[in-house]
């Protein structure tokens, strides 16, 4: 069985085929008509080490989305294990999105994203 990272939006299911929850706005001060979308996932890489050891884990993401879609900061909220953290970062600051809309504008959002290593 081949060791992969699954990253859990719905927004991914035709892609991916997994039923799982849509990357969650933050709630706050950045109130928006519209969350920022994911529209290009880069697959994280699988750490060596936790590949030939079969080591799974989750890492959770705070991604702060510019006006244009791209990646502004990636911060981990929460993970299981430290030796995911990087890998997680690395391909979220690679990530596009349809950016949040306010009044019809776009505008900075922020989205939580969780991400497993199976």
């Amino acid at each position: 069985m081949r060791a992969h990272a699954v990253i859990l939006p719905v927004l991914l299911v035709a892609l991916f085929g997994c039923a799982s929850p849509s990357p969650q706005p933050s709630s706050g001060d950045d109130a928006f008509d519209t969350p920022p979308t994911l529209v290009k996932f880069i697959e994280p890489e699988y750490p060596k080490y936790a590949k030939e050891n079969n080591v799974t884990g989750k890492v959770t993401l705070r991604v702060f989305v510019k006006t244009d879609g791209t990646v502004s900061d990636v911060v981990v909220i929460e993970s299981t294990d430290a030796m995911f953290n990087d890998a997680a970062i690395d391909a979220a600051r690679q990530f596009r999105f349809k950016p949040a809309r306010r009044d019809g504008r776009a505008v900075p959002g922020v989205v939580v994203v969780p991400v497993e290593f199976r």
